[in-house]
């Protein structure tokens, strides 16, 4: 029996290798990202409250846009904060598979070496395909925290419109 492996096979054992490990990549990289966003998200919120509670006084407070300010400031936390418990749990250990090298050695010790390695692109298929799938959970997990985390901007931004507004009608005498 010829123990060399044909081209075909090493060609889809290089080809599963590949994507496991890219796949595996993959997610490393999300998790890289969903920890800036993390990062970002919690560097801002208190930056952002403690400017709007300098800048939220009495005039503002009596300001008939205070309501909208404090709307879009509650809706800028919410979201803000939102962002980092689903970054959180996007962040957390999946358990993705991978190949146990001493029970594959143990199972298939004495078949040839083309059959071990037929055998170890299947499983290693299998795995990539169950590991792909874990990434596209992460993956849309990272869209939804990208999603709160510009609604939360968005809302700060309108927020501040809003406040310089009020301060502006203050100035102007237009509000009573």
């Amino acid at each position: 029996m010829n123990e060399q492996p044909s081209k075909k096979t090493e060609f889809f054992n290089g080809l599963i290798l590949n994507s496991y490990n890219q796949i595996i990549e993959n997610s490393k990289q999300l998790d890289s990202k969903t920890h800036s966003i993390i990062t970002v998200a919690t560097a801002i919120l208190p930056l952002v409250l403690g400017l709007f509670y300098y800048l939220l006084n009495s005039t503002v407070t009596r300001s008939i846009l205070f309501p909208e300010i404090a709307l879009s400031i509650g809706f800028g936390v919410v979201m803000f904060i939102l962002a980092m418990v689903k970054g959180c749990l996007t962040y957390k250990t999946f358990s993705y598979k991978a190949l146990d090298s001493y029970t594959f050695l143990k199972r298939h010790f004495q078949e040839s070496i083309e059959e071990v390695v037929e055998v170890a692109a299947v499983t290693l298929g299998d795995m990539t395909d169950q590991n792909w799938t874990l990434v596209q959970r992460k993956a849309a997990s990272f869209e939804d925290t990208l999603r709160y985390l510009t609604l939360g901007a968005i809302a700060f931004g309108i927020g501040f419109l809003l406040l310089m507004s009020a301060l502006m009608l203050d100035y102007f005498g237009l509000c009573k």
